[in-house]
């Protein structure tokens, strides 16, 4: 799939806040979602809460799918690239506030059904086709979102192995005996989602959320995985 532009960014952003059942469906927040961060379907339907409990990052650790003759099932993600963690941009970080404050009880999804759990992504994507409509953006998938995302952070001049890091895609020409040392530079972070999302959301002091990104503190966390800039990935012993 080709990616969104900006216009077109923009005006799917607007087909959506038009649309009652999509707004309904939480599409708008979603499809936000999806452009900020790169993840799959799967991936973004799984984040809880749990894996925001540091501002301004998001742990990509689990993937929702569908299970024959077990029903839906929030598994680890596909493979060890796929587990990481990943800054998000400033409308990203508002999307979650907002979310934040308006969360219902102890549900755990940031994205839940309308029950609360864990919301299917097969189901998810029917909604957005039928939100997309046949003509139009007919094409649009949420894979397309994943593809803009990359597309973004092309056009701002990162590597293809910082925004490989970013989709969760796998190293293999990496040597597995070595600690990976990939690093993205906060600044050209920024400039890469600087005012061309064409998404954002209204911040609560009343300005654009996409006018302005800035990359949240990061520091290095406890446990298995060593913060390198960019991404989370495992250390590797000698």
């Amino acid at each position: 799939p080709r990616a969104l532009n900006q216009a077109e960014r923009a005006q799917w952003r607007a087909q959506l806040d038009a649309d009652p059942k999509a707004v309904r469906k939480d599409l708008p927040d979603l499809c936000e979602w999806l452009l900020a961060t790169g993840v799959r379907i799967g991936e973004a339907l799984a984040v809880g809460w749990d894996e925001l409990e540091v501002p301004g990052l998001v742990r990509i650790d689990w993937t929702l799918t569908r299970l024959k003759g077990q029903g839906l099932a929030r598994k680890s993600t596909k493979s060890e690239a796929g587990e990481r963690v990943l800054p998000l941009p400033d409308f990203a970080v508002a999307l979650v506030e907002r979310r934040r404050a308006a969360r219902l009880g102890d549900a755990l999804p940031l994205f839940p059904d309308s029950r609360g759990g864990w919301r299917d992504p097969s189901n998810t994507s029917r909604d957005l086709r039928e939100a997309r409509g046949s003509e139009g953006f007919g094409w649009v998938t949420s894979h397309v979102f994943r593809k803009t995302c990359a597309t973004i952070l092309d056009d701002a001049g990162l590597s293809a192995r910082m925004i490989a890091d970013q989709l969760g895609h796998a190293q293999p020409s990496m040597p597995q005996n070595i600690r990976s040392i990939i690093y993205l530079e906060s600044k050209g972070y920024c400039r890469g989602f600087q005012g061309s999302c064409g998404v954002g959301h209204s911040s609560p002091n009343g300005h654009s959320s996409t006018s302005e990104v800035k990359m949240p503190s990061l520091k290095r966390p406890e446990g298995r995985k060593s913060l390198l800039g960019h991404a989370y990935v495992r250390e590797r012993n000698p």
